[in-house]
């Protein structure tokens, strides 16, 4: 058995012939992690796939838990570091193909709600609260960054989908941005291919995305050591000055 990196506090292991198991890390985060799997157990496309799910249950802590089908690759990070720009665009565009909106809404409340509790400048405050939250919703991925695109043998697969405050294109979108103006993904590379991801920032280039993008790295705040805060603060700030500047 061995464990393998997540972002979302689940635990992830990776069991006998090619098996992962996904557990929720508290019995309060159960019902989150039973509707991530059923989005992707009912996502389909007919380009992008997702890992089968096998089964589920619960541990003898309560804790819920699936089984899936690992899939081996790259992630579409390293894929950009490696591969030609138009063939990198090519899978943006998959990728984006498949969210829906099927409403607007204002979602101020929402926002207010997410920010409140965590410490913040004024300024930073007053450009989460001030600007329009009227937002397109829908179906999405949830968290569709970089790390969570797979491709194996020319196949692209969605992994680790998530349950959002709202969900849509918005989201998904701002996650993308947050890899190509943030390089969020990139992390853990010893180079960052900075001028191919030029054609994201242009492609999710609006105040509104900033705006999602912005909310995104104030929330992870609270979750952060003191040396990866301070680096998220610095983005924080970057993306200020974007903001300000439409």
């Amino acid at each position: 058995m061995i464990t393998l990196h997540g972002h979302s506090g689940c635990n992830i292991m990776l069991l006998h012939q090619g098996v992962v198991r996904k557990i929720s890390p508290t019995l309060n985060y159960n019902k989150r992690l039973e509707y991530q799997m059923r989005k992707q157990q009912t996502f389909s496309h007919n380009i992008l796939k997702t890992p089968q799910i096998y089964s589920w249950g619960y541990t003898t802590d309560g804790l819920f838990y699936f089984d899936m089908e690992y899939i081996p690759g790259i992630s579409l990070n390293v894929y950009f570091e490696r591969e030609r720009l138009h063939q990198c665009l090519e899978i943006i565009d998959i990728v984006t193909s498949f969210q829906t909106v099927t409403e607007q809404i204002d979602i101020t409340p929402q926002v207010i709600d997410k920010i409140q509790n965590i410490k913040l400048d004024q300024d930073i405050k007053e450009i989460l609260i001030s600007n329009n939250w009227i937002v397109d919703v829908g179906y999405g991925h949830g968290d569709l960054t970089f790390e969570n695109i797979i491709i194996n043998k020319n196949e692209i697969y969605l992994i680790d989908f998530l349950d959002s405050f709202i969900d849509g294109p918005l989201i998904d979108q701002s996650k993308l941005l947050q890899d190509a103006f943030c390089y969020w993904s990139f992390k853990n590379q010893s180079s960052i291919p900075k001028r191919k991801l030029l054609p994201i920032r242009d492609r999710f280039n609006s105040k509104q995305h900033y705006l999602m993008l912005l909310l995104h790295l104030v929330r992870t705040i609270p979750y952060s050591n003191i040396n990866k805060k301070q680096e998220i603060l610095c983005m924080i700030e970057n993306v200020k000055t974007q903001i300000n500047q439409f």
